[in-house]
């Protein structure tokens, strides 16, 4: 479930549209993060592609845990992803 979160999330950037990914983030990620994906809007398309496949790491039974690397100026750098779940039940990405 969490990797389908995931995958439609980063389809979602990748096709550049930021109101279906903002559907995948908790409310305290979607004011941090809303702003960054205005900034990266026209370059997402390019950018999700550079992505690894998500790699599980910390499962809990409220908190998930998970990577994706990516090489950045020639550096493999590794970002960790973070699920919660909601309080409605649903699992949302709530820092990356």
């Amino acid at each position: 479930m969490l990797k389908m979160t995931w995958a439609q999330f980063a389809g979602s950037l990748r096709g550049a549209d930021k109101g279906a990914a903002m559907q995948a983030l908790s409310p305290t990620a979607q004011a941090k993060y809303g702003p960054v994906f205005d900034a990266l809007l026209p370059d997402l398309p390019a950018i999700v592609p550079t992505w690894s496949a998500l790699t599980a790491g910390k499962l809990a039974d409220a908190f998930a845990e998970f990577g994706i690397n990516r090489t950045i100026g020639g550096v493999k750098r590794i970002f960790l992803i973070y699920f919660m779940l909601d309080e409605d039940g649903v699992w949302r990405l709530e820092a990356m």
